[in-house]
């Protein structure tokens, strides 16, 4: 029979995870009486919930990233309303003493995605290089940052492998986002060889089997619904592992998206994903549909979209542009937008 654990009907919970020694569940808590998200957590045996964090701003709320491996930490992330500023914590889950790990002036975004094994490394983002969010690993003890990738597109580090010697990360290229591997000791990397489109860890908060051989992977593009996959670190093919289409949808007879790019009224180059229908004229005459996402600090992916991919189908050409205000290329791009939506 299922168990409640908590018993609190005006509060949420969110980001469970096990202490790695079982005798706790950490998680987000927050809700209609709360001014924030905090860190709590839950002792097994006797089901009682103390909170870590007391966060005492309207402007700021916490997110937790971790154990330690020794179940004696809990890391989480500090962030400013808007993401325009965060910070990586040290919380003992004992006595509730934080630290803060990724001291900084001004409002910079540093968020921390998981911890290494051994201790030593934080996997994650930043944006304090040059504005742009760079996938990093942060040496907690020297207080220095190693970029994993300098290149001009969003990506962030996301875990690693269960020997601490590589961290998984990714690369959202314009929309399409790619995966990888980098090896600490020698800075090289290596692409996953999946299917374009977007693909994306999955298993949080460790995506690679325990013995570290294995990575587990979410894949989707425009024209193929979500499915896992596994994929072998030291070599060999991915092999999917769900079938999530009906048997009546192949890819192959669907429109795919094509990523294209144009110049705004300012000069300024937006990109969009754009959907044609077969046999379309182009004469002009063709209905359209513009899609614009929310957030407002969201963006497009080349991923399945079931409302697109009907409209494409019955003679609609679809638009999906990622414009000013969007997240994916630079705090500025993002920024465009403030007070002036257009």
């Amino acid at each position: 029979q299922p168990v409640p654990l908590t018993n609190e009907p005006d509060a949420s919970f969110a980001r469970v995870m096990f202490a790695p020694d079982g005798h706790a569940l950490a998680f987000d808590r927050g809700g209609k009486n709360a001014s924030a998200d905090d860190v709590a957590v839950l002792d097994w045996k006797t089901h009682a919930i103390r909170q870590l964090t007391h966060e005492t701003t309207r402007d700021h709320f916490w997110q937790l990233v971790a154990w330690s491996a020794d179940s004696r930490y809990v890391y989480a992330n500090r962030f400013k309303n808007g993401f325009s500023d965060g910070s990586v914590w040290r919380i003992d889950a004992a006595t509730g003493k934080a630290e803060e790990l990724t001291p900084h002036k001004g409002d910079s975004l540093i968020a921390a995605n998981g911890v290494s094994p051994d201790g030593r490394w934080l996997a994650g983002r930043s944006n304090t290089l040059d504005g742009h969010d760079r996938a990093m690993i942060y040496d907690i003890a020297r207080h220095t940052y190693t970029w994993v990738d300098k290149g001009p597109w969003q990506a962030g580090a996301v875990a690693f492998t269960p020997d601490s010697k590589r961290v998984a990360y990714f690369i959202n290229a314009d929309g399409r986002v790619n995966l990888y591997l980098y090896d600490i000791a020698d800075g090289r990397s290596e692409k996953l060889a999946m299917p374009p489109g977007f693909n994306d860890y999955a298993g949080w908060p460790m995506p690679f089997s325990r013995d570290g051989t294995r990575v587990l992977i979410l894949h989707q593009s425009s024209s193929e619904p979500a499915d896992y996959w596994v994929y072998p670190v030291d070599g060999g093919a991915p092999h999917q592992l769900t079938f999530s289409a009906l048997a009546s949808i192949k890819p192959s007879a669907l429109p795919a998206c094509r990523l294209v790019h144009y110049r705004s009224f300012d000069g300024t180059v937006i990109s969009a994903f754009v959907w044609m229908p077969d046999n379309l004229k182009r004469d002009g005459s063709a209905p359209a549909v513009v899609l614009a996402h929310g957030g407002p600090a969201g963006q497009w992916f080349d991923e399945f979209d079931a409302t697109v991919l009907a409209l494409a189908s019955r003679g609609y050409a679809v638009i999906a542009p990622n414009m000013r205000g969007s997240s994916g290329y630079g705090k500025a791009f993002e920024q465009a937008n403030v007070k002036d939506l257009g």
